[in-house]
């Protein structure tokens, strides 16, 4: 199945598959994993002296720690997503 809004490939809950609350539980411990992640890194030390010997570096660093920080809560949105549709779809 996939979702329309996101083009997001969404599991199928049956007999034969792997069980709802399996599969519920991984994505969640999945998306709780990434949000560790996301918190260690926010709470790096990440500042422009460690940048300053090269013109432009601290603004492009801070460009790319955005994107991976955003590229984290993507994945972690899109697990919230299939969880919630395994929650609907569970028989």
């Amino acid at each position: 199945m996939t979702d329309t809004k996101t083009d997001l490939v969404l599991p199928t809950i049956h007999l034969n598959g792997t069980g709802a609350e399996t599969l519920w539980r991984q994505y969640q411990e999945a998306r709780y994993a990434i949000g560790n992640a996301m918190n260690l890194i926010q709470s790096m030390e990440f500042h422009p002296r460690d940048y300053h010997l090269v013109s432009g570096a601290w603004d492009k660093a801070v460009k790319q720690m955005s994107a991976r920080l955003e590229q984290l809560q993507r994945i972690s949105d899109e697990f919230a997503e299939i969880e919630n549709h395994i929650e609907e779809t569970k028989p």
